[in-house]
């Protein structure tokens, strides 16, 4: 029986320690959309980046980020294009929509031509 609590309190412990984290990530990137701050956006969105699988400059990539931005965040998301800023290298640009109704920003998101690996650009309307 002893065993079976301390089971469930390191489980529950983990548990509450991640969603902390991601609430911390989620509050920090709808703080920074909401007051049109491109350095903290810009240093969330790179985060997100690099806890994916593969940080590769892909389509396929490139939607991982929006649906984890998006499940993580409960955030509306999504990709208007792929490489479709026609800049030296390309950009993609994503849109978050932190609430209904909410400010709706979007993200330009390019790759280092070097390691074709993504990185945040900037954020605008």
């Amino acid at each position: 029986m002893h065993k079976l609590i301390i089971i469930l309190l390191v489980a529950f412990l983990f548990t509450g320690c991640k969603k902390s984290t991601e609430n911390s990530t989620c509050t920090s990137l709808k703080e920074g959309i909401t007051a049109n701050n491109v350095q903290q956006v810009g240093d969330v969105i790179t985060n997100y980046i690099n806890s994916l699988p593969s940080a590769d400059y892909t389509d396929a990539n490139i939607n991982r980020l929006v649906q984890k931005i998006a499940g993580d965040c409960n955030f509306t998301s999504g990709a208007y294009c792929f490489e479709c800023i026609k800049t030296l290298p390309s950009q993609t640009e994503i849109w978050i929509e932190v609430s209904n109704g909410g400010p709706r920003k979007i993200i330009d998101i390019s790759y280092n031509t070097t390691t074709n690996k993504m990185k945040f650009v900037n954020m605008h309307d």
